[in-house]
This record gives C-alpha cells, structure tokens and sequence, in this order.
C-alpha cells in the first residue's frame, strides 16, 4: 500500500496561509484503490491488447506476456511480430498456457504465407481458436484462375495476381485431326467455322464427318487389257449397284456392252454390240466386295469399267 506526506494549508485573514497538521503522514487510500484498478486493467488483455515478439519455428509460435495471463479467456487479445514466415496451419502459445490453432476469420485454418516475416498481426481468442483480426478475405481462387495483371483476395492471402492467359476470341478451322484449346480466358466471341459444303451427299456412304451421316456412293473406273474368252473378277472393296462394262477389238473393229443392276424384280443382263450382234461380254454377278465378268472372242481386248457402290 503507498504511503504518502500531505502538507495541509490554512487560509488567514491576510491572504497568506499557515500550515496545519503540518507533514501528516497518512495511507492514500483512495490512490491505492485506484492502483489496484490500474494493475487490473493491465492484467485484463480482453480491453487492452499486448504485444510481443514471437519465438519458435514456423507453424508453431510462442509469445511472453507480461503481466502473464493467467488462462486463455474468450476475447482475449494480443499482437504479435512474426519471426519466421508460416508455411501451412499454424499455432500460438502464450506463456505456456498451452498451443491454441490460429485461424483466418473465416475460421478457415491458415495457408502457407499467411503470416510473414517482420510483420505484425493482431489476434484474438474466441474460446477455442486465435482469429486472425483485419482480414476477411476468402476463397478458393488461385492466380491460374484471374486473369494476368488482376489482383485478388482468398485463402492464400491478400493482393494476389492473377496468371491466366486472355484468349479472347478464338477461331477454329477445322481439320483431320483433334486441336488443344489453348487454357485461358474466351471472351465468348470466339466459335469454330462451318462449311456449306458439309452436307450428306458430299461424304462417302459409310462415313460420318461432325456428326453428318455421308449418303454419296462410291464410283470406280478403269480399263485394262484383258486376254479373251475367259472369266475375271474385280475387287472393289465394295458392293456395287450397277456396272457397266464395254469391250473393244480393235482389230475387227467391233464394241461390245454389258450392263447389270442389283436389287431389280429380275436382275438380267444387257448384251449388245453397234451391230446388234450377240454380244460375248457378259457379267456374271455381283458381290459384296465386287463383281466378276466374261470376256468373249479371241486375243486380247480393252476393257472399260465403270462400277456404282450400292
């Protein structure tokens, strides 16, 4: 308890003072209450915020208070400089009471960074957990999702920027083989080229291109010499519909035509020459990968083809 001297003073008729009880040395009770409600105050780190440098490694701080707290109670506050950058969820231990997790005020735990090297944060107990005080910011966004140059908040902190590509508007021809789109951002002016052409009757039956079923059938032609009076059969790799054939011997001179179709009430052949002489070209039927067909006379001759897939 303080003790103190109290000069007391009386005021005289003549203006002057003398002195009364002079030097009294009396308790000042009412300066010790008043320093009991001082050192109160200074103990109670719920109205009054302490600081302190932390110690440790990261992840796992410790901070000395002083005067000490006696226990960890809700709201209690403290700003601590951080020694060394955290690197993932992190704790804070004040004298010895024991490690308390810190977190964002989202609640979330904290992220590699959050707390840095030098700087200081203000931190408060809600009963569980230290709240990271002034920072609200959260979120799951990372740079490679912002576009580059743009600045953003989240988990990961404050001031970020962002490293996605602007794309804009992207055009795409298409080709015969598959084409990377690029990652970044598409305004969502960009498309992927048509063509008029892509129609039905101008892709081979069989055949599909970007989801357009081709009904066009397939013709093949040839000529080639062949010796006469024997059969032959040609691979189309297909079936075919129609075929017509015309043999020729240029030494006599003479044309000679055949022509079958499939899928006729009766399939027959066409046999005729210019001269409306019984023709020996002849074809014997079809398959479904081609035809075969008879040469007649002598020698060799030229035979031309032409085949129509079914």
């Amino acid at each position: 308890m303080a003790e103190i001297n109290i000069l007391l003073q009386r005021k005289k008729s003549d203006g002057t003072y003398d002195q009364y009880y002079p030097r009294t040395k009396v308790t000042n009770v009412e300066g010790a209450a008043k320093e009991a409600i001082l050192a109160a105050h200074l103990a109670d780190y719920r109205l009054q915020v302490p600081y302190g440098t932390a110690t440790g490694v990261a992840n796992s701080y410790g901070v000395l208070l002083e005067p000490a707290p006696a226990a960890y109670v809700e709201g209690l506050g403290v700003a601590v400089k951080i020694n060394v950058s955290n690197t993932g969820p992190s704790t804070l231990n004040l004298n010895g009471l024991g490690p308390k997790a810190i977190r964002k005020a989202n609640g979330s735990p904290l992220s590699a960074g959050n707390l840095q090297a030098g700087s200081i944060y203000s931190l408060r107990y809600n009963g569980i957990n230290f709240i990271l005080q002034g920072s609200d910011s959260a979120g799951n966004a990372m740079p490679g999702d912002v576009l580059t140059g743009k600045t953003f908040s989240s988990d990961e902190g404050t001031e970020l920027v962002g490293t996605m590509d602007n794309r804009g508007a992207v055009i795409i021809t298409p080709g015969i083989g598959a084409q990377a789109i690029k990652a970044g951002y598409h305004n969502g002016s960009g498309y992927v080229q048509g063509d008029a052409s892509l129609v039905a009757q101008n892709i081979m039956r069989e055949a599909s291109i970007f989801g357009v079923n081709g009904n066009a059938r397939r013709i093949r032609q040839f000529w080639q010499d062949f010796p006469a009076d024997d059969t032959y059969t040609v691979n189309l790799g297909w079936e075919p519909i129609a075929v017509l054939l015309s043999e020729s011997y240029p030494d006599v001179s003479r044309y000679f035509y055949a022509v079958r179709f499939k899928d006729v009430s009766r399939p027959q052949d066409y046999e005729f020459d210019y001269a409306s002489t019984p023709s020996q070209l002849k074809i014997n039927g079809f398959s479904t990968t081609g035809f075969s067909f008879f040469t007649g006379g002598s020698g060799t001759s030229l035979v031309f083809c032409i085949a129509v897939e079914r």
